[in-house]
């Protein structure tokens, strides 16, 4: 009977975990970098210029 290489199945649980974790520490930033430019233009256009979106937006971007 042939066996697979010792520990495989805690390399594929640390891989998913990675993944996961990747997934979870770009996404904000990813949302962010593409809600940016829409909020600046709308907060700039405003008479009141709202400047909160765009500066926490901007803060999640790093």
């Amino acid at each position: 009977m042939a066996r697979g290489r010792p520990g495989g199945r805690v390399t594929k649980l640390l891989l998913s975990l990675h993944v996961l974790a990747a997934i979870v520490a770009i996404g904000p930033v990813t949302v962010a970098a593409s809600a940016f430019p829409a909020t600046a233009r709308r907060a700039f256009a405003a008479p009141d210029h709202d400047l909160g979106p765009v500066r926490t937006l901007h803060r999640i971007r790093g």
